[in-house]
């Protein structure tokens, strides 16, 4: 009789497993529709997400569950969110920085928070939608990086040239508080603004 092999999984919007509690090679599964994913554990006890690029005005996992000291379960794989005056040594942590990931020995004391979801992994994707056009960022293990735009071109390898249109074609904002820069002549098509808010500046050379 044939049987399914179902891998971790949870459909828990954003939970993610702390890469302790998985062995190299296995996988857990997060398919609820907010952010689905695939987790692997590296070489290096890292988390890894392998998943397409999470699109919308808020990064990914942006709230994870917390736990405060005192109801920690004793057994469970934590990582710390904010220390707060929790001494989280006394219960099984290497240090008290957050993103250190411990076993909890005991309950704690204390303002500290910790959660039983990982946060965000190394080199993940996040299209944020707050911006026009949207960018591209990716998560450098510490904060969300803007991803770098189109690149130079040029023969033989050479990357030299940043080549735009000539045309503006649809309408567009220049995002406030940011200035623009491009090379002319330009022409705004008929029908078509180009809104360039007050204290950002455009440079047509």
């Amino acid at each position: 009789m044939a049987s399914n092999i179902q891998q971790l999984r949870s459909g828990t919007s954003s939970k993610r497993p702390i890469p302790t509690s998985l062995a190299l090679g296995q996988l857990a599964v997060n398919y609820h529709e907010d952010d689905p994913a695939i987790y692997i554990r590296d070489d290096q006890g890292d988390l890894v997400k392998i998943a397409p690029a999470f699109i919308g005005s808020t990064q990914p996992n942006n709230s994870p569950v917390s736990v405060t000291a005192g109801s920690f379960v004793t057994g469970t794989a934590y990582q710390i969110l904010v220390p707060g005056n929790t001494d989280f040594t006394l219960i099984g942590a290497a240090d008290s920085n957050a993103g250190t990931i411990f076993t909890a020995t005991g309950a704690g004391t204390g303002t500290g928070t910790a959660s039983s979801f990982q946060g965000n992994g190394v080199g993940e994707f996040w299209l944020d939608t707050t911006t026009t056009p949207p960018q591209l960022k990716i998560y450098n293990g510490t904060a969300w990086e803007e991803a770098g735009g189109a690149g130079a071109t040029g023969a033989g390898g050479d990357q030299v040239f940043l080549e735009v249109d000539q045309t503006v074609s649809t309408s567009y904002s220049i995002s406030s508080g940011k200035n623009a820069v491009t090379a002319g002549p330009l022409q705004i098509a008929s029908g078509v603004t180009l809104t360039v808010p007050s204290g950002s500046n455009l440079v047509i050379v």
